[in-house]
């Protein structure tokens, strides 16, 4: 049965993961001495934005089977999907993700988790709900469902991989060490949906220059929405009842 998500072999050499990480952690260290603080800073899950790595990236993906895995898994033709590559950071003290699924339901995209370094319950390793993506639901319904009692965490070495649907349930957990914990995201996106456009013009910025941080989730770093960041944060009861409201009035939105 397709629960989902499957956990594969090798994907990236080890020594090139240890290399990426020391580079991204040299980054974010930059970044906290020279930039404003981004929305997602306060939940500590940030994204990244490789630039040239980018393409690195996907040509050492060639000499493995991650690609062809995804296809085979969920009965894809990879001709059809554009690949687009970035990197979520799972900051020291971050705290738990709300329950989710990513972007549109109806336009399901297929994701290769990449770690850089060992990912483990200590330092943020993802949970995730099997069979979750079969049925699309609101967050009301995700509830009443009870679909939470089958979670599980994964854990993952260095350099292995993790494909997913973008509609299996999950969330990030909490990063109870002092150092960063990067995954790349290589996520296949059906060319001609909206979020493959997005992709590919994004990519023509993403795939260039050095690498740097983005906003995650709030998409904005103004008073208000950082002001949300905090009470959904630190009142997570507010986040989960405007979701109940919305699923009332539009009854698949789960953010």
């Amino acid at each position: 049965m397709n629960t989902g998500y499957k956990l594969l072999g090798k994907c990236l050499d080890k020594d090139y993961c240890q290399n990426l990480f020391n580079r991204i952690n040299a980054a974010y260290e930059e970044h906290t001495k020279n930039s404003a603080k981004l929305a997602g800073g306060i939940s500590g899950h940030l994204n990244c934005v490789l630039g040239e790595e980018s393409l690195i990236i996907l040509e050492r993906l060639k000499a493995y089977d991650g690609m062809k895995e995804i296809a085979h898994f969920f009965q894809i033709d990879l001709d059809e999907y554009h690949v687009s590559v970035g990197c979520n950071v799972n900051l020291p003290g971050s705290k738990l993700q709300h329950i989710h699924y990513d972007g549109d339901y109806d336009e399901e995209s297929f994701i290769l988790n990449i770690p850089l370094i060992d990912t483990t319950k200590i330092n943020g390793a993802i949970k995730i709900i099997p069979e979750s993506h079969i049925l699309k639901r609101s967050y009301l319904e995700y509830i009443l469902s009870g679909l939470s009692k089958r979670t599980l965490q994964i854990e993952s070495k260095q350099g292995y991989g993790l494909i997913r649907s973008s509609n299996a349930w999950h969330r990030g957990t909490p990063n109870r060490t002092d150092a960063i914990r990067p995954m790349l995201n290589i996520v296949l996106y059906k060319i001609d949906s909206p979020y493959g456009k997005d992709a590919i013009k994004d990519d023509l910025q993403y795939t260039k220059g050095k690498i740097r941080f983005r906003d995650n989730w709030y998409l904005a770093t103004s008073l208000p929405r950082r002001l949300q960041e905090y009470a959904y944060v630190y009142f997570p009861l507010i986040h989960s009842f405007t979701r109940v409201i919305k699923s009332l009035f539009r009854t698949k939105d789960i953010l």
